[in-house]
């Protein structure tokens, strides 16, 4: 879901909370638009959405834990504050006018001598919104994209066409893919710590002024063993990935 009023850049968390009903550290990336609270909502506390909410998804169980074999979305139509249309489907993001389309300026913009005339993304590769695929000479600024990302895969450029030869699963390339989830799964425990570290600084500074001794030790004990868990989660989705890409 992009921001409030406009289309670019990002997008939008939205956080819930609710210990009967939703459990502490749970997210998706999921496709989500503000229509589908009302099903949500309805779901999550127990009432039967009525008529009226036919284009309202239900998302209450990915934010019980629960995660389907197929995106309940997979494609969006939407527009900003000013009435400019962005259409979502999978990774790709088409945005028909240039300019944010809302608070952010230029909001809308005419389009310069040579340049398209609207915008196209592939969120995975860049969330940011940073690279207009949809202009031809941007092609090298994807194929560097591709080098810099450390998948291993080498670009082809011929003309506007990029292709992806991608390397046979030989045991040398099997390796490398293994230490690649490797730093993957690093990078995770470094992400988790860090969050660990924030937890305990606040609740350090909070300490003595509006919290016991004694809530402090059980909720320093509760970010540890949370902490804890997330890790063991980490090894152990490492552990079966490693061992899947090395099956041969």
């Amino acid at each position: 879901m992009s921001g409030v009023t406009q289309h670019q850049s990002g997008g939008a968390a939205i956080q819930t909370g609710g210990p009967e009903n939703i459990p502490a550290g749970e997210s998706t990336d999921e496709l989500f638009c503000l229509t589908d609270l009302y099903s949500t909502l309805a779901h999550l506390t127990g009432a039967s959405p009525t008529a009226g909410g036919e284009d309202s998804f239900d998302y209450s169980a990915h934010l019980r834990g629960a995660r389907a074999a197929a995106p309940i979305r997979d494609s969006l139509v939407h527009h900003s504050g000013n009435g400019m249309f962005a259409i979502r489907r999978g990774p790709w993001k088409l945005i028909t006018k240039h300019g944010s389309g809302g608070f952010t300026k230029p909001a809308n913009r005419k389009p310069q001598e040579g340049e398209s005339p609207g915008q196209l993304y592939h969120l995975e590769e860049d969330p940011g919104e940073r690279v207009n695929v949809w202009d031809k000479e941007n092609i090298k600024a994807v194929e560097k994209g591709i080098l810099n990302s450390g998948l291993g895969i080498n670009p082809v450029v011929e003309g506007t066409v990029l292709r992806l030869p991608i390397p046979e699963l030989n045991e040398e390339r099997r390796k490398e893919l293994a230490k690649l989830a490797g730093n993957y799964a690093e990078n995770a425990r470094i992400a988790v710590r860090n969050v660990r570290k924030d937890g305990m600084d606040k609740l350090k500074k909070m300490k003595g002024i509006n919290l016991s001794e004694d809530d402090h030790k059980l909720y320093s004990e509760e970010v540890q063993s949370l902490t804890d868990k997330v890790i063991k989660d980490i090894d152990t989705s490492l552990e079966v990935k490693q061992d899947e890409i090395m099956k041969i």
